[in-house]
């Protein structure tokens, strides 16, 4: 998404907000139908302890402060979008969660991507 958000594709903040509208009103994905992912608990306890600050209680994210809806988000996209933060792909949020991902072994990264997933939007 970097590439189709820099200056060149998206040079004025109306062609942000024009986007932005648009894909605010698409639907979310619904996982009503999805069962539990195994380990729901622990993943729960652990997106609880590393993640909730930021993200919410249960991955809505914070508008205010720009920090993503995790909730309802694929889980191949999610483990997907941690990786690139720790090989310095990117810088934004490499910071933030350099040192967490680093230290969370692979199963428990996607054991929260897997409980995330199945967490309904309330759309």
């Amino acid at each position: 998404m970097q590439h189709f958000s820099d200056t060149r594709h998206l040079a004025y903040s109306q062609y942000v907000a024009d986007v932005s509208a648009y894909v605010s009103r698409l639907p979310g994905r619904d996982v009503s139908g999805e069962p539990e992912p195994p380990n729901a608990v622990r993943a729960a306890r652990l997106y609880a302890r590393q993640c909730a600050r930021c993200h919410g209680d249960l991955g809505d994210g914070n508008e205010d402060q720009l920090t993503p809806r995790l909730a309802g988000q694929h889980r191949a996209y999610l483990v997907a979008q941690l990786e690139p933060s720790t090989l310095e792909r990117r810088p934004p949020m490499q910071d933030a969660h350099r040192a967490l991902i680093e230290k969370t072994p692979a199963q428990d990264i996607a054991a929260v991507a897997a409980w995330l997933a199945a967490l309904s939007t309330g759309s």
